[in-house]
This record gives C-alpha cells, sequence and structure tokens, in this order.
C-alpha cells in the first residue's frame, strides 16, 4: 500500500517516528545500528518527546491553538481544533487514548501525519492556526 496523502509518502520519505509503546534500543557505535534493549528505564518516551518537541517547536511557536483534519478513529475520521502549552499536549490532540504509533513529516505549514492505533489507521495533518494581525 502506498499513501501519498497531502505530498508525503509513507514508504519513500524520511519519516519521523513517535510511540506510545516503550521501546528501548541499544545503539551499537561500531555497526551504527540499534538493537532492541534487554533493559528498559523509561527513557525512551522521554527521548522520543523531546525529540518531538525539537521538531515541532516552529509551529508551536506559531499558535496555541490546532486544527487536526481527518485523524482515524475507529468509525470515521474527523476535524476539530484543540488548545496546546507543550509539546505533550500537541500529541494527545493528534492521537488516541490507546497504544498508538504515529509517524510524521514536519513542513512550514503543518504536520503531516500517519496514525496506526488498534481501531483504526490513516493520514491526517495538524496545523497551528494562523490569527490575524489586524
Amino acid at each position: 500500500m502506498h499513501f501519498t496523502d497531502y505530498g508525503v509518502s509513507l514508504l519513500t520519505d524520511n519519516l519521523c517516528r513517535i510511540s506510545n509503546q516503550c521501546s528501548c534500543e541499544t545503539f551499537n557505535e561500531d555497526t551504527q545500528e540499534s538493537t532492541p534493549s534487554e533493559y528498559c528505564f523509561g527513557d525512551c518516551w522521554d527521548d522520543s518527546l523531546h525529540l518531538f518537541e525539537i521538531d515541532t517547536q516552529d509551529l508551536r511557536d506559531i499558535s496555541d491553538t490546532w486544527v487536526v483534519e481527518g485523524l482515524p478513529l475507529w468509525n470515521r475520521t474527523i476535524r476539530g481544533s484543540f488548545t496546546i502549552k507543550n509539546a505533550a499536549d500537541l500529541l494527545r490532540g493528534i492521537t488516541v487514548n490507546s497504544d498508538w504509533t504515529l509517524r510524521y513529516k514536519v513542513t512550514p505549514t503543518h504536520i503531516w501525519c500517519y496514525l496506526s492505533h488498534h481501531d483504526a489507521a490513516g493520514s491526517f495533518k495538524a496545523y497551528p492556526v494562523i490569527e490575524d494581525s489586524e
């Protein structure tokens, strides 16, 4: 299956990934590869959230009000708006209340997302509301 919504390809674009399912890895400096770690201290979530925070900083600086278009739920996709104070709030607005994996690409105007969870999967976009300066 090849997804090209919003000009982004799930197969060919280098997308960032974040999941609320902890998957600690060990990085091997010699091979430059990551492998699953025998031990997990929960740092993987903090590290992933920090990277998401860095990736989305410029867009989050635009506005605290965000719009999501096409968020996949179990029985439909939705459009809505929400308010954020930080990167964790943004993630809560573009994910669901269960186990999920989010692949995303940040553009100058929006975040292109592909969300998969136990009930559904699909692509959508989220963007900050640009308020008129009148």
